[in-house]
């Protein structure tokens, strides 16, 4: 960019990153009945379409989730770091009063 900017291509401009999204994995290390979480939560469970059961949360972070049978999910949506041991506290909450 320094480079560009000394031809007189480009302007000199400065770049101040922030985080916008935070994804994180997780896996429980046991299996889920997705069925019976779509249920119980209003998740989206379509098997024909795709294998995991997408669901959104909104306490203590809002985030989306994917959480697969085999255990494993995907929380995206968060703004830091700080914010996944309490959602994956909160998830771990609602999966052991399900099952």
């Amino acid at each position: 960019m320094k480079f560009l900017a000394k031809k007189k291509l480009i302007k000199d401009v400065k770049l101040f990153p922030t985080i916008q999204n935070v994804v994180a994995t997780v896996s429980f290390e046991r299996s889920f009945n997705l069925e019976k979480i779509a249920k119980v939560t209003r998740g989206i469970y379509e098997p024909e379409q795709f294998p995991g059961l997408i669901l959104k949360i909104e306490t203590p972070h809002r985030a989306s989730v994917l959480i697969f049978a085999s255990g494993k999910m995907v929380i995206t949506g968060l703004k830091s770091s700080e914010q996944i041991e309490p959602v994956v506290l909160s998830l771990k909450e609602i999966i052991d009063e399900i099952e």
